[in-house]
C-alpha cells in the first residue's frame, strides 16, 4: 500500500491476476498484459477482489482479443451529497481503447446492513462492468 502524504489518500494496487481463476488455473492468456486493480480510500475485502477477477474474466471471454484491462475503485467523500464509489474501466482492444467510469451513491436506508460500503461497492462493481460488457459486445458486432 502506499501513503499519499499530502492528502492523506491510502492507495492499494492488486494485480488481480493473482486472484485464482478456476476455468484457466489463475492465468489470463486471452489478454496480453495482466489486469491491475487499483483502489483509493478504501480498503477491498477479499470478495470484492475476487468479484473483479471474475467479472474481468468474463469479459476476456465475450471479447477474446481483449488486450489489458485495468480498473481503478475510488471511495469519494462528498460534504454535500454524502459518499460516492468511482469505478473506472480502462479496456484495451485492438484498434481501440474503451473507457467507463461510473459513479455509484452509497444511500442511507431505514435498513441496518452490516456493511453498506462494501455492499454499494459490489453494486457499483456489477454497474460498471455490466456497461462494460456492452461496450465490448457492441465492438465485438462492428468488427464482425
Amino acid at each position: 500500500m502506499l501513503e499519499g502524504a499530502a492528502h492523506g489518500l491510502r492507495l492499494l494496487a492488486v494485480n488481480t491476476n493473482n486472484v485464482s481463476n478456476s476455468r484457466h488455473g489463475g492465468e489470463w492468456p486471452a489478454m496480453q498484459i495482466a489486469p491491475t486493480s487499483t483502489f483509493r480510500g478504501f480498503r477491498p475485502s477479499n470478495a470484492l477482489q475476487g468479484e473483479l477477477g471474475e467479472r474481468i474474466d468474463k469479459l476476456g471471454t465475450i471479447f477474446p482479443r481483449l488486450v489489458a484491462c485495468r480498473t481503478v475503485m475510488e471511495l469519494v467523500h462528498r460534504h454535500v451529497r454524502g459518499n460516492h464509489f468511482h469505478v473506472r474501466i480502462e479496456l484495451s482492444v485492438p484498434g481501440r481503447h474503451i473507457v467507463v467510469a461510473h459513479e455509484a451513491r452509497l444511500r442511507a436506508s431505514g435498513r441496518s446492513d452490516a456493511d453498506p460500503e462494501h455492499k454499494s461497492a459490489h453494486l457499483a462493481v456489477r454497474d460498471a462492468f455490466d456497461i462494460a460488457t456492452r461496450r465490448l459486445q457492441e465492438r465485438a458486432r462492428r468488427l464482425e
